[in-house]
């Protein structure tokens, strides 16, 4: 389970894997605007030949930047749907949300 979370007004973006942040920046993406229109799912936006090969069990897009508590609880929904584990002492590790 991957989640991506980036607040626009600060710049700041994150990479969630199976409830661990595995990155994060800060920074406006040059050439990133939250209006492009386009949204691109498995692929890059400007290199489509390096498109991914595999299936995704599904995707989520909220409009606007989730709480910590909101993240755990989607994290641990997802988790639970899919059966995959969550980090030790994740509050959704055991039970659902």
């Amino acid at each position: 389970m991957v989640m991506g979370v980036w607040d626009y007004a600060s710049g700041k973006r994150q990479i969630w894997v199976n409830g661990t942040m595995e990155a994060e920046t800060t920074g406006l993406a040059t050439g990133v605007s939250p209006s492009v229109g386009d949204l691109r799912v498995g692929v890059d936006y400007n290199n489509t030949a390096s498109a991914f090969t595999g299936h995704i069990g599904e995707f989520i897009a909220l409009d606007s930047l989730p709480s910590t508590t909101d993240r755990q609880k989607l994290e641990g929904y997802l988790s639970h749907k899919w059966s995959i584990a969550l980090p030790p002492g994740h509050p959704y590790e055991e039970s659902t949300p």
